[in-house]
């Protein structure tokens, strides 16, 4: 008697999934339709095909979010990167959002007791920056 292996995941149907990729030369937009196939476990859950250059609920590839994460870091505006990529401005904000995130987010401020406040001019004019300190780390916050 010979055992037959049923497939740990069975089709269930197929969908298409508009994604955004980085835009190509002369190119103003990529747009891909992807087929993105819904499996059922054994286990009886019922789940969409895990690409790996996407994320699961964005509407843009990692690459797209890589991009534009360079060029605000070449200090354009949100507003200047939405209209260069012809994005929505909440996109790219949400992209420069996740960046901080990951640059920022192994600083712990919860001990600080004692701090210092600077603000100082970055152009002539009414453009101001404020810096603050850890006085005994001698930190920037």
């Amino acid at each position: 008697m010979s055992a037959v292996l049923e497939p740990v995941q069975k089709e269930k149907d197929t969908g298409m999934r508009v994604i955004r990729g980085t835009p190509l030369i002369n190119c103003e937009q990529v747009e891909l339709r992807v087929p993105v196939r819904r499996v059922r476990c054994d286990c009886g859950c019922r789940k969409r095909e895990k690409l790996t250059w996407v994320e699961d609920d964005s509407r843009i590839t990692n690459a797209l979010v890589g991009l534009i994460q360079i060029l605000l870091r070449q200090q354009l505006s949100i507003s200047a990167v939405s209209r260069l990529l012809n994005l929505n401005w909440e996109t790219v904000k949400q992209c420069d959002k996740h960046r901080l995130e990951h640059l920022f987010s192994k600083e712990h401020f919860g001990k600080v007791e004692h701090q210092a406040m600077d603000e100082f001019s970055l152009f002539k004019g009414h453009r101001y920056a404020t810096v603050a300190i850890d006085i005994e780390d001698r930190r920037v916050l």
